[in-house]
């Protein structure tokens, strides 16, 4: 499988994972955003075509300000009923629209089993719907992409791909972000 991600920070991701909700959990460390589903059995030379078709979104993108309010569920599919965390965020909408027209500018191959973009974050598949339920605010700064495919762990990629950092401040918080993430 490959996809475009933005992996949900750890501190919300444990918040995300103490929420009740009905059915199998998805694991802590699993949470992300799906930016562009690339496919079941995308080929390498498709992940690396869009290392190149993409990077230049990223580069032009500021961190982008996410949060949730509310769980609620997708329809059923083949895992069952996705209880998911609505993600709401103006410029992930904008960031998920420009990196498919990168990919389509660079004939990088992807379905489009989805074309209305409902950015979530997968808690659990359940055997039946649940009614949506408000959540108390989580809010938090995205600052990068990643980009993971393969067809097993001998062909295997993880691409981390940083949004635009203007100045040395932002930089700065950044580091010092990344260094209390990695300490805690």
């Amino acid at each position: 499988m490959a996809l475009l991600s933005i992996k949900v920070p750890e501190e919300v991701s444990r918040v995300l994972t103490e929420i009740q909700v009905p059915g199998e959990p998805t694991s802590a460390d699993s949470k992300h955003i799906t930016l562009v589903y690339l496919g079941k059995d995308a080929p390498m030379s498709v992940v690396l075509g869009a290392i190149q078709a993409v990077y230049d979104v990223a580069q032009k993108t500021k961190p982008i300000a996410l949060s949730t309010e509310e769980v609620t569920t997708f329809p059923k599919g083949d895992d069952g009923v996705p209880v998911i965390a609505k993600v709401l965020g103006e410029d992930l909408h904008k960031l998920q629209k420009r990196l498919c027209e990168a990919l389509n500018k660079n004939k990088v191959p992807f379905p489009n089993k989805y074309p209305v973009y409902k950015p979530h974050i997968t808690l659990a598949y359940s055997p039946k719907e649940t009614e949506s339920f408000p959540i108390e605010t989580l809010e938090w700064t995205a600052y990068e992409m990643l980009l993971s495919g393969g067809s097993d762990l001998s062909d295997r990629i993880s691409v981390k791909i940083p949004f635009q950092v203007v100045g040395k401040t932002a930089l700065h918080r950044m580091l010092v972000r990344a260094a209390t993430l990695s300490l805690g």
